[in-house]
């Protein structure tokens, strides 16, 4: 067993407007144990984007982040809708079997789509009080854990909201060997 503190690393908006493969590449050159999840967004990807990251699933993950990652779409979603959307998604080869809201706005019948697929959702700090149906999984996304044991780290796959990739990249470029990188979906 590793005694090593965990350390959970993802990204918000992966899209062929923001595509940080480079910088990635140098996280995983600084530490070939990295491994990241990045929240993607299917409807801004294409075909060729998705492949070249297809060829780094030993280190990357892609969950889904919304469809078109517009504010509030999930609420006019019916179950049926997300359902399909979720399964498209893993047909794309976006098959982390995660699924973030665009700015964070979910609606409950996304909860149930996930809990059907065995998804996970990735939820927002402010609803860590939320007590999850039986058989959900639910990953807090934004919590800056520290607690000697996990790490979590949030980003953007663009400079924002200070956390992008590019702006802080000091952040993000963890000591060599010192930590246990793992995907979301191997700790919920």
């Amino acid at each position: 067993m590793d005694s090593r503190p965990k350390v959970i690393m993802d990204f918000d908006d992966l899209c062929d407007a923001y595509d940080p493969f480079n910088m990635l590449c140098t996280l995983k050159e600084n530490d070939p144990e990295f491994k990241v999840t990045l929240f993607t967004i299917p409807m801004r990807c294409s075909k060729q984007l998705l492949k070249k990251y297809d060829k780094e699933k030993e280190w990357i993950e892609l969950a889904m982040h919304g469809w078109w990652h517009t504010y509030g779409e999930t609420l006019s979603w019916t179950k049926e809708e997300a359902l399909d959307k979720m399964r498209i998604s893993m047909d794309m080869g976006i098959d982390g079997k995660g699924f973030k809201a665009a700015k964070w706005v979910i609606d409950p019948i996304v909860y149930e789509a996930a809990k059907e697929l065995g998804w996970y959702v990735a939820d927002h700090k402010t609803n860590r009080y939320r007590i999850p149906s039986e058989g959900e999984r639910i990953y807090i996304s934004d919590l800056r854990l520290r607690d000697g044991k996990e790490r979590r780290l949030h980003g953007h796959t663009r400079n924002v909201c200070d956390n992008g990739i590019e702006e802080a990249f000091p952040l993000f470029m963890l000591p060599r060997g010192k930590f246990e990188y793992r995907f979301i979906s191997e700790v919920v």
